[in-house]
């Protein structure tokens, strides 16, 4: 094996960037698992808030009004937590899409040092 081929260095870097490709997939789709078990929960939160909410309006006096602001609280943490948890995938796929090109072009380019060239070689006047 020649280790000073021209054709060994654009190969390495193509497989390198494969390697960074399917490794960002996995954790892609392991973050999508946990956002789909995130947004599970966070319906469920919602169901109980509204229950909640609708009891925290029944009664009046400061215990009701405890309730409200105890009910607020509660909303602001729940939509600060949907946001985190709504994240848009298209941007990890088109990320994947850009580098996969990138390899493959690094891929293309060992091939082509690997070929001979074609025809005979430019003549000198």
């Amino acid at each position: 094996m020649n280790l000073r081929h021209a054709a060994l260095p654009p190969l390495l870097r193509g497989l390198g960037t494969s390697v960074l490709v399917f490794a960002s997939l996995l954790v892609g789709a392991s973050e999508y698992r946990q956002a789909k078990l995130a947004r599970d929960v966070l319906e469920r939160a919602r169901e109980r808030l509204h229950e909640q909410a609708v009891s925290a309006t029944s009664g009046e006096g400061l215990e009701a009004l405890t309730r409200e602001l105890t009910m607020l609280r509660l909303q602001l943490s729940e939509s600060s937590l949907a946001g985190e948890v709504l994240a848009n995938p298209w941007f990890q796929v088109l990320g994947a899409i850009g580098t996969l090109m990138v390899a493959a072009s690094f891929f293309v380019e060992a091939y082509q040092r690997l070929r001979p060239p074609h025809g005979p070689p430019p003549v000198d006047p």
